[in-house]
């Protein structure tokens, strides 16, 4: 059933402990980490927090940087969701640092959960750099997921590469849509 987390995490649960029979650090990585934004969807922060931290340390052990820094930036979203703001922008930044070292193709969504944090405590300019960049990182290449963050090009300039200013961009939903107002108050809530 659709929206039935305690199925999804009992299933985590029985696929994160096979991977440790196995020796899949890379696997139970992951189910680690799905297991912790399952805790933190369901406001059980404090086991949210012990499954990111028992992650950081396997990948720290492994050497998996890219696992490394999902798990850095799970920390952060954990931070920002305690309204912990100067530790959700510090673990961010250390993710980040990490993605754009490596070459993953993460960094947007580091970059949007940085923005966050920015917009939060009123640094609308810093918010507007990151937006900036994840648009020209994705491009017209983007996912649906994706591109709701992006801006909207108006109708007859489908072959332009980019908005006048960033200013021209009308975001597809979310904040800034018609059915908001921009910066929406719970934006330090938000959990990308």
């Amino acid at each position: 059933r659709t929206g039935d987390l305690s199925n999804a995490r009992g299933y985590l649960e029985r696929g994160k402990n096979i991977l440790e029979i196995v020796v899949d650090p890379t696997g139970e990585g992951h189910a680690l980490l799905a297991l912790g934004h399952t805790a933190l969807t369901e406001g059980r922060a404090d086991e949210a927090q012990g499954f990111f931290h028992r992650l950081l340390e396997m990948q720290e052990e492994v050497g998996n940087r890219f696992l490394l820094a999902r798990a850095i930036g799970a920390l952060g979203e954990l931070a920002r969701a305690r309204g912990k703001l100067d530790d959700a922008e510090e673990q961010y930044r250390r993710a980040l640092e990490i993605h754009e070292s490596i070459g993953s193709r993460l960094t947007w969504m580091t970059r949007l959960n940085l923005g966050l944090v920015l917009l939060a405590r009123g640094d609308y300019s810093g918010n507007l750099a990151l937006v900036t960049t994840v648009a020209a990182e994705l491009g017209r290449g983007a996912a649906p997921s994706q591109l709701c963050w992006l801006p909207k090009r108006p109708k007859g300039t489908a072959g332009a590469t980019k908005p006048k200013t960033p200013f021209d961009w009308r975001p597809r939903s979310g904040p800034g849509s018609a059915a908001t107002t921009w910066p929406p108050a719970s934006t330090a809530k938000l959990i990308v």
